[in-house]
């Protein structure tokens, strides 16, 4: 199974405006919109079987355009949220997120009521990604799905790293997740297999939207 960690869009958390105050649960920027739009012309190409996303509204609305570009469900995987050790916010739970986006696949752990993202111990995070990595090996062993999509976040997808790579958090830290890219994996009997990192070739030419324009592009 090839399995595709992709981080969402530019959103509001990392880009306010001067004096703007942080949002809660931020949804992309327009740049985000635009990167999201060009992943999803990109997944368009590949045999992508299942869309899955965190249930962060950033997350959503990237994936919500990748799943309507290739005409497949969105699927929230409840706990692949973003680790945040500081002070965070409310985010919206099953009941907001289903009245915007109705056509969402929410799962019953998914409890109905906004939920506070923030101040999570650095073991708890590291259970909800082992957590995340022993689902990916039940699903390769199925052998239902060849390709997942899988929109979620940065340090999210760190946390993927260490357990797969069997390596401290601390030491990934250096690796790079831009907003879109994608961290691709191969998961079949010999274990996990590392394809990609950081790879955002989609936004090649959109130079406001490309992190690495003007340095490898």
């Amino acid at each position: 199974m090839i399995v595709h960690l992709i981080r969402h869009g530019q959103a509001y958390n990392t880009h306010r405006e001067p004096g703007e105050p942080y949002p809660a649960n931020p949804p992309l920027t327009p740049v985000g919109v635009r990167q999201a739009e060009r992943l999803a012309e990109r997944m368009k190409r590949l045999p992508i079987d299942r869309v899955v996303s965190s249930p962060m509204l950033r997350s959503i609305e990237t994936a919500t355009i990748v799943g309507r570009a290739i005409g497949r469900p969105v699927e929230v995987w409840a706990r692949c949220y973003e680790y945040r050790a500081q002070p965070g916010y409310l985010c919206w739970g099953a009941r907001e997120v289903l009245a915007r986006y109705p056509e969402l696949i929410v799962p019953e752990d998914f409890g109905p009521d906004d939920w506070p993202y923030g101040e999570e111990p650095l073991e708890q995070a590291i259970e909800r990604a082992r957590a995340f990595v022993a689902w990916l090996r039940d699903m390769a062993g199925a052998g239902h799905v060849k390709q997942l999509a899988v929109v979620a976040h940065g340090g999210f997808t760190r946390l993927v790293l260490a357990q797969v790579l069997d390596v401290e958090l601390a030491r990934l830290e250096p690796i790079v997740v831009d907003n879109t890219s994608l961290t691709t994996l191969r998961v079949d009997g010999a274990g996990f297999r590392v394809l990609a990192l950081n790879d955002s070739a989609h936004l090649c030419g959109a130079d406001a939207a490309d992190a690495l324009a003007g340095i490898t592009r």
